[in-house]
């Protein structure tokens, strides 16, 4: 479990978004309602290949932006 996001505000609908190198979303996960620090397992199955991409956060208004590599 990674520590990937520590939102101020109330509890809010929070969302796991990766998007690859051309910007092109290939994943999604729906976290539910949070509050507090978010620990979350990424299972990602083997279905991304190996390179560099973007997981975006969405916590209500606030959104956070994080680089990723993958590795095979």
């Amino acid at each position: 479990h990674a520590k990937l996001f520590e939102p101020k505000d109330k509890v809010a609908a929070t969302t796991l978004t990766l998007y690859n190198y051309l910007g092109q979303k290939v994943w999604q996960q729906n976290a539910g309602q949070v509050s507090g620090t978010i620990y979350k397992p990424v299972y990602l199955q083997n279905k991304i290949p190996a390179g560099m991409y973007s997981l975006v956060i969405q916590h209500g208004e606030i959104k956070s932006i994080q680089k990723m590599i993958i590795n095979p």
